[in-house]
């Protein structure tokens, strides 16, 4: 993975991660919308914003309550779901 995209993936994890605590954390006077709502709206605004082709995320809440939530495409036009699996792995570890 090129070092550009993994600055996009880092940004918009930390721009994410901000975004739910501030919505976990604020008032929401006669805003009608439900926190699950409101977490949908910034994955769907990030992948616009941050140029990247598709995001998961799940929030556990204090009341153990799961919220997954996903946007964009995962490869051709398949469209992300909560049950799919990222190939993930580092390659920063040396064994010797």
């Amino acid at each position: 993975m090129h070092c550009n995209m993994k600055l996009k993936i880092f940004s918009l994890a930390i721009v994410l991660f901000i975004t739910f605590l501030f919505i976990l954390t604020s008032c929401s006077y006669g805003d009608k919308n439900t926190i699950e709502e409101k977490l949908q709206k910034v994955l769907d605004d990030g992948i616009g914003k941050y140029d990247v082709r598709g995001v998961s995320a799940v929030v556990i809440f204090p009341d153990q309550k799961v919220w997954k939530g996903v946007s964009g495409t995962s490869y051709d036009t398949v469209s992300m779901k909560p049950d799919m699996l990222f190939a993930i792995s580092n390659h920063n570890k040396r064994f010797d």
